[in-house]
Formats: C-alpha cells, sequence, structure tokens
C-alpha cells in the first residue's frame, strides 16, 4: 500500500492515528557525521518531503544517531510544515532521557518512547510535552 493510499485508509478508518516513520537504519547511516549526525541527509530530506506532503505526520530518527544540534534544526522545520518529531529511543535507557530533553525543548512529540523508570516529576510539571503527570511514572 503506498503513503497516499495508507493516509486514505487512515482518514476513513481512524481519523487520529499519526502515521509515522524514520527509524530503520538499513543503509541509511553514513560516518563521518553530517548535518543530521549519521543519518544521512538524503533520508531526512525524504522524510521531510513526505511531511510536506502531508503523507507521513510525524518522522523517528535515532536520537543517538542524529544527535541534538540535528534535532535543534529538524524541529522547527517539521512544526512549520505542521508535523512532529519523536526521537527514537530504543536499545539504551539513556536514550530515552534524550528523546525527553528534546520533546521538553521544542514540544511536537506526540509520544517518547520510556523504558519503566520514574521521570521526575520536575521535568513532567515544566514541560508542555506531558499531558499529565501520571503518564511520567511508567507501569
Amino acid at each position: 500500500m503506498c503513503s497516499r493510499q495508507r493516509k486514505t485508509v487512515k482518514q476513513e478508518l481512524s481519523p487520529n492515528t499519526l502515521i509515522a516513520d524514520g527509524e530503520n537504519r538499513n543503509d541509511r547511516l553514513q560516518d563521518p557525521l553530517g548535518p543530521f549526525g549519521k543519518w544521512q541527509a538524503d533520508h531526512i530530506s525524504e522524510l521531510m518531503a513526505l511531511c510536506e506532503r502531508k503523507r507521513l505526520d510525524v518522522i523517528l530518527p535515532d536520537v543517538g544517531a542524529m544527535g541534538f544540534t540535528a534535532w535543534s534544526n529538524v524541529m522547527p522545520r517539521l512544526i512549520a510544515i505542521g508535523a512532529q518529531g519523536s526521537p527514537h529511543a530504543w536499545i539504551e535507557p539513556f536514550k530515552s532521557w534524550y528523546a525527553a530533553q528534546i520533546g521538553c525543548a521544542y514540544g511536537n512529540v506526540p509520544t517518547a518512547p520510556m523504558r519503566g523508570f520514574f521521570m521526575p516529576e520536575t521535568l513532567c510539571v515544566k514541560s508542555s510535552f506531558y499531558r499529565n503527570k501520571t503518564q511520567c511514572k511508567m507501569r
């Protein structure tokens, strides 16, 4: 199913569901680092183009491979085109903290993957990142 068909089906069946993509690393990382960390620029450009065409709602590049500086450049662009970013944060628990920090800095993060630990209440209270404090306590 192509992205246009997927978006049409989503609108009909579940209009509040967000379409997200971008965490697949296969042949998309580079060394040395570029403007998007280890992510190849054409991969991020492709994701942004899909967002601009309203075929994608959320991009999910790995927070560790992309880094804070790249996210600080990408997030305002996402906001400008009406898309969101959710830093992919699996494998290492510290990546969840990184994803939460990006969410606190920019908002515009619909969800951040957390790995079963308690998020500090000060982070939850001071940030629009969470809808309410109870979401910060992992079950």
